[in-house]
């Protein structure tokens, strides 16, 4: 009874353990990974953004009609924030690799709102706030979505730069198709409705964020990307060194 007592005190124990040892982590990982992190797709992205809305205000009062592909080229930006040269190198490191990647993107959040939030107010949106920031999410969801995956196959591990033409081609795609195949993601808000407004964004926003929780599996537990077919070279060094010589010689 004693040992049972004991190993469950200890199991109650490690989620508080836990959480502690990823904030202490975070706490050194945060200026490292600052220095590492591209903002310079984000603002330039933005900047376009901005000048699509000021292209608007010429034929329209308000730049509304704008917003959603400016969303569109914002999150082009973000796929980049993945992006790491260092990813190789430090593989093996404590910190598995999806803490690493929500860490970065939890300290480019900031600095992509301060740009939305400007860009609505520039835009003088009013009323779509809310489905148009949902809207923008499930974008940026599915361009690190993307840029997970391709950080596996890309050279380097840049996944932003497929990313970037990926989520451009999806969405040109889209708004090319037939209205009845376009309803489910469309560029521009269409409809009143809740779900026209949030839902179908918001199942979009959940799929990607799944993809990107996957494709950012330790590579261990990950089996589902390919890697052009290559084994690893640890197991046939391991064989060859334990198959014994022709003859029977040591």
């Amino acid at each position: 009874m004693g040992h049972e007592r004991a190993r469950r005190a200890m199991n109650a124990g490690r989620p508080a353990r836990l959480g502690s040892i990823r904030l202490r982590q975070a706490w050194l990982l945060v200026p490292l990974t600052m220095r590492t992190i591209r903002l310079m797709p984000i603002a330039t992205t933005g900047a376009f953004s901005f000048f699509l809305v000021f292209i608007a205000h010429h034929d329209h009062p308000g730049g509304l009609q704008s917003v959603p592909p400016a969303a569109m080229f914002l999150s082009i930006g973000c796929g980049f924030v993945l992006d790491d040269p260092a990813e190789a190198t430090i593989a093996g490191v404590p910190p598995v690799l999806l803490y690493r990647r929500v860490l970065r993107l939890a300290l480019a959040i900031p600095f992509l709102a301060v740009v939305w939030a400007s860009l609505l107010w520039y835009a003088r949106v009013d009323g779509t706030t809310g489905a148009l920031t949902v809207e923008l999410a499930a974008m940026v969801a599915i361009a690190v979505g993307i840029a997970a995956i391709a950080s596996h196959v890309v050279p380097d591990g840049l996944g932003g730069v497929a990313a970037g033409p990926s989520v451009l081609v999806l969405f040109v795609t889209v708004a090319l198709l037939p209205r009845r195949y376009a309803r489910f993601l469309p560029i521009e808000l269409a409809g009143s409705r809740w779900f026209d407004l949030y839902g179908r964004w918001a199942i979009a926003l959940a799929v990607a964020a799944a993809v990107f929780v996957a494709a950012s599996l330790d590579p261990a537990r990950r089996s589902w990307i390919p890697r052009g077919g290559r084994r690893p070279q640890g197991r046939r060094v391991l064989g060859a060194a334990t198959r014994a010589p022709a003859g029977g010689k040591p």
